[in-house]
């Protein structure tokens, strides 16, 4: 589709411009943790004593575990 030649072309995103998703808490006991996925190799390059625990590995996700976060809102 082409503008108009008085009209600028309309902004097409830009791949490199996805905006972070909003933060994922879960609650374990009466803590409020965050979550955060790890890619398998993000996950390898781990220390095995740095790899949080308890910790998921999700096919085609990575690896998710909660983190320590301030509590939302």
């Amino acid at each position: 589709m082409m503008a108009p030649d008085d009209q600028p072309p309309e902004h097409i995103a830009d791949s490199r411009e996805i905006p972070r998703p909003e933060p994922v808490y879960c609650i374990i006991g009466d803590t409020v943790r965050g979550v955060r996925i790890w890619t398998e190799e993000e996950w390898e390059r781990l220390e095995p004593a740095e790899r949080p625990s308890p910790a998921e590995y999700a096919p085609g996700l990575g690896w998710v575990a909660p983190v320590v976060s301030h509590k939302p809102g």
